[in-house]
């Protein structure tokens, strides 16, 4: 994992996931109604805090708790951002 996005960040995927999604949003803004910003919110939501990062942060912390660089690859990476 020292390699490309995922060396700044641990769940870039997810990231750019919610960008799409709020990118969506905003290209629709002058024809759809505000309320429909419940489907980035939501989408943001499952991701961050239900399916996506807790499920595979605590797969990762299974399968990785012993290898010797993890907890340094877990200090010095972001969670969802990857910019330096």
């Amino acid at each position: 994992c020292d390699k490309g996005l995922w060396s700044l960040a641990r769940h870039p995927n997810y990231f750019g996931e919610m960008i799409i999604w709020a990118s969506i949003f905003l290209l629709a803004l002058p024809v759809a109604p505000l309320w429909t910003m419940i489907s980035p919110i939501f989408v943001w939501y499952l991701l961050r805090h239900k399916t996506g990062v807790p499920v595979l942060e605590a797969d990762m912390e299974k399968k990785y708790w012993s290898h010797p660089d993890f907890e340094n690859y877990m200090s010095r990476t972001r969670l969802l951002v990857p910019f330096p």
